[in-house]
């Protein structure tokens, strides 16, 4: 027996096999098992019991909030509770497990969907709502979706990380300031000119970036192999197979063959339209379902991810993936006819000449008219912008025939031409690229500062990350990636043909390479002179906080070398707050490297061996080329690998799920946004599902499926909303979402969602390094009080091993979490909905796991489909 003196205030308590005595009161909010006896001379209040075999004794009131298993205490039987049946559907993250790990049975049933998207059901429950006699009244029935895994794979992973400063961009694009205009506090309000602004400003750096991209391939292919390389008879061409009929001495005229190099970058410029076209039939071309009218004044309905076209961007995407398209092709025909025009000596033919110079006009128009596409193609969220841009199709067409004639004219030209210097307009295009990319830098952060970017926000009292410039900031860090990108590629290609990665004279490739690659070196050796001191400030800071951590763990002894485990953990997950000082160094430094090569490029310096570079120079641009393929390897490895190892998932992993989150608003050839395809899947399901049944939704979201999630529930009609409940675990709404993106998912937003929604609980721990508490104020509050991981601390009978830190794995095992998800579910079966349509009789074809899917599409007749 346990005899205390006062009151008992215990929040977990795992068995109580003898007796316990309080002279006050005993409050318990989780006991798992009970098979003594309590005795309270004052009141006993135990939130939630899961087994009840002993007895209570009390002087005062006796109350259980919750009673599971066993009937000792007088409590219900083992069954739910009577009332409407209850729909619990488990939203994923973008890792999730296997079906059967997630529902606990080995037996379930793919109900609907395709090899992208799935909803799995338990075998027994697959056609639950049908057969009520079989089911009794209040049974939950469990389902999951999944959809991280349709894109997660490593290979296309690694493959989309090259493509790393479009999915940066398209980052930028969302990192729009949240304030307003005081006359217009609507979402469907005009917003206000820096909104519009801050949105072309980054179209146009995702279209710099494409000619960039496009250029650096034309570099490497048609001025090194085929202009310099292929017919300098005075070059030393290293000895190749493949450029051995190139060296040969009037064996080729120079238009022919830089015509055929000029085919690579147009091969390349289209898969990625293919690829682009692919990927918005898969995701921004789900429509999504009719929201009808409704009660348009509830506050969630002012919300910005409530907007009808909001997760519709298919004409967007469609018009920004032409005019990438034509900037593409507009490039490589410009470049063509400059070499042209620039390899004849003679006069030559005078219609030729003509030609080329309408050819050149041509181009430049076609480029003109891209960008302006560019700064028209604006979103549209208020309705679904169903209708079709058949310019698209006709600017591509244009460009490709612009394309077709500059190749034709340049394969025509007579042989014995001989080129002079490099390929015009290639020494400083780079240089004036980065100027323009940098400029447009400049004024994103102009935006940011004047449009209230660095404002509090009004619930949280939190500032956005970085002071409100992380978009700037992220800018200039997809710029800066993008030149080392090009840098290295053009380094590799110059190894390979004369065999080294700069050569003597005007000729090689363009003096930004050399005032480039040094960039990487230096990332390799501040990493390398960083580390030291970060982990011994870690160890620091877990020292410190070893104490709190034992507080945490009252009356539980444990090892020093446990308790430093458990604060490494907990420093580690609070690494997230210190990313927006990591990323403001990071965007000075690039700024000020962007700046050193832009002005070697525009005023004229000249870095090249025998120029003025020394010979210390040239080995510190070659150590630099072997530390940019050695970056380049590594993020390649990073993708492949990201979520088999916690470091990966916490960096790449994250990286990749928020770019697979947000749609394509500037650059079309970036990675898919999965969520708009998920976001409609969502809706879909849990539209027909309400309408068929007076039941309720309790959407149970982990990781990043809460932001999904979120985004689900402001998709439905307000009179549905008050119909779902949500429980989040891991979620990083407030903690990374609403920081970098607080137009989206700042404390005003995430406000009106919990206003409007049936009820929502919010569960973290403080190891996790990317979910936290949400930090909306309610009755009762969002946020339960933090998960302790580990659940203990030593060994115990019921653990005889060290519990493992979870961090941010397996919330669903913790004894808290099941006692939210309980209340929220006994919650949802006290409130009954009227029957949607009383008249209605059960319909096979269209049973609520078998309803429309997505898109409208009729689901399966049921059994697994897809793979």
């Amino acid at each position: 027996m346990r005899v205390t003196t006062g009151d008992i205030q215990v929040h977990h308590l795992e068995w109580i096999e003898g007796s316990i005595r309080a002279s006050g009161d005993i409050q318990v909010h989780h006991l798992e098992r009970a098979d003594g006896r309590i005795q309270a001379a004052g009141d006993i209040h135990i939130h939630h019991v899961e087994w009840a075999g002993g007895t209570l004794e009390a002087a005062g009131d006796i109350q259980v909030g919750r009673l599971g298993r066993g009937g000792a205490w007088g409590g219900p039987a083992t069954g739910p509770a009577p009332g409407p049946p209850v729909l619990e559907l488990i939203v994923t993250g973008t890792r999730p497990d296997r079906p059967e790990v997630i529902l606990g049975d080995p037996r379930v049933t793919q109900i609907t969907g395709d090899r992208r998207t799935r909803l799995h059901r338990r075998t027994g429950d697959v056609d639950a709502e049908l057969r009520p006699a079989e089911h009794p009244a209040g049974r939950t029935v469990t389902e999951t979706y999944t959809w991280g895994a349709r894109a997660g794979d490593g290979p296309a992973r690694a493959l989309w990380l090259l493509l790393l400063p479009f999915l940066l961009v398209n980052l930028v694009a969302w990192t729009r300031p949240a304030g307003r205009d005081e006359d217009a506090p609507r979402r469907r309000a005009l917003p206000r000119p820096g909104r519009r602004i801050h949105g072309v400003l980054v179209r146009l750096l995702a279209g710099a970036l494409t000619v960039q991209f496009t250029a650096t391939l034309a570099t490497a292919t048609m001025d090194l192999l085929a202009w310099q390389c292929g017919t300098l008879p005075a070059r030393r061409c290293r000895e190749s197979t493949l450029l051995e009929i190139w060296r040969e001495e009037g064996a080729i005229s120079t238009d022919p063959l830089l015509t055929t190099a000029a085919f690579l970058p147009w091969c390349v410029v289209m898969v990625l339209l293919w690829v682009s076209r692919r990927t918005i039939a898969q995701n921004e071309a789900q429509r999504p379902a009719p929201q009808g009218r409704g009660d348009r004044e509830s506050e969630a309905s002012q919300a910005v991810l409530s907007g009808p076209g909001f997760w519709y961007g298919r004409r967007q995407v469609t018009r920004l993936a032409a005019a990438h398209t034509v900037l593409g092709l507009s490039t490589l025909s410009l470049l063509l006819v400059g070499g042209f025009l620039a390899s004849r000596p003679e006069p030559g033919n005078f219609r030729s000449t003509v030609a080329a110079w309408c050819l050149l006009v041509l181009a430049a128009l076609m480029a003109v008219a891209a960008i302006g596409e560019l700064i028209q193609a604006g979103r549209v969220e208020d309705r679904p912008d169903s209708r079709s841009y058949r310019f698209a199709v006709v600017r591509v067409l244009l460009a490709f025939l612009l394309f077709g004639a500059s190749a034709t004219l340049m394969a025509s030209a007579s042989e014995g031409s001989r080129p002079s210097g490099p390929l015009p307009g290639t020494g400083t295009l780079f240089a004036v690229l980065l100027a323009v990319e940098l400029t447009l830098v400049i004024a994103l952060f102009t935006v940011c500062a004047t449009q209230g970017g660095h404002r509090r926000d009004p619930v949280s009292g939190e500032r956005p990350a970085a002071g409100g410039f992380a978009g700037p900031l992220v800018a200039l860090l997809a710029v800066w990636w993008a030149a080392v990108l090009s840098a290295v590629l053009l380094g590799l290609v110059t190894e390979f043909a004369f065999g080294e990665p700069f050569v003597d004279g005007p000729y090689g490739p363009p003096a930004f390479v050399a005032a480039t690659l040094p960039g990487p070196l230096a990332v390799v050796l501040l990493v390398a002179f960083l580390l030291p001191p970060l982990s011994a400030w870690a160890d620091f800071r877990a020292h410190w906080l070893r104490y709190r951590v034992e507080a945490d763990y009252p009356r539980e002894p444990g090892q020093k070398a446990r308790l430093m485990e458990i604060s490494r953990a907990r420093v580690m997950a609070r690494f997230t707050e210190g990313v927006p000082a990591l990323l403001t160094v990071a965007g000075l430094l690039a700024l000020g490297h962007l700046l050193w090569i832009v002005g070697t490029g525009v005023l004229g310096v000249e870095v090249r061996p025998g120029t003025g570079m020394t010979e210390a120079g040239t080995g510190l641009v070659r150590a630099g080329l072997l530390a940019g393929v050695a970056l380049v390897a590594a993020l390649l490895l990073m993708g492949w690998v990201a979520y088999l190892w916690p470091a990966g998932r916490r960096s790449i992993g994250l990286l990749w799920a928020l770019g697979a989150f947000w749609p394509r608003a500037a650059h079309p050839f970036g990675p898919p946004c999965l969520a708009e395809r998920a976001v409609p899947d969502l809706q879909w399901r849990m539209l027909t599902w309400l309408k068929e049944n007076p039941g309720r939704v309790l959407l149970s979201a982990r990781g990043q499926g809460a932001a999904l999630a979120v985004a689900a529930v402001l998709q439905l009609p307000p009179e549905q909303r008050r119909r779902v409940s949500l429980l989040t675990s891991g979620a990083p709404l407030a903690r990374v979402l609403g920081r970098y993106f607080p137009d989206c998912f700042g404390g005003a937003q995430l406000a009106m969602v919990q206003r409007d929604l049936g009820a929502w609980r919010n569960v973290w721990r403080p190891t996790d390094p990317v979910g936290g508490p949400v930090g909306v104020a309610g009755d009762p509050p969002v946020d339960a009080a933090p998960l302790r991981d580990p659940l203990v601390l030593g060994r115990t009978a019921r653990h005889p091993l060290y519990a493992p830190i979870l961090r941010a794995a397996d919330y669903a095992a913790d004894p808290l979490y099941r006692t939210e998800r309980a209340l929220l579910l006994e919650d949802a079966r006290r409130h009954r909905d009227p029957d949607p349509d009383p008249e209605r009789s059960p319909d096979p074809e269209r049973s609520p796991e078998r309803g429309p899917g997505p898109g409208g599409e009729p689901g399966p007749e049921g059994g697994p489909t897809g793979s």
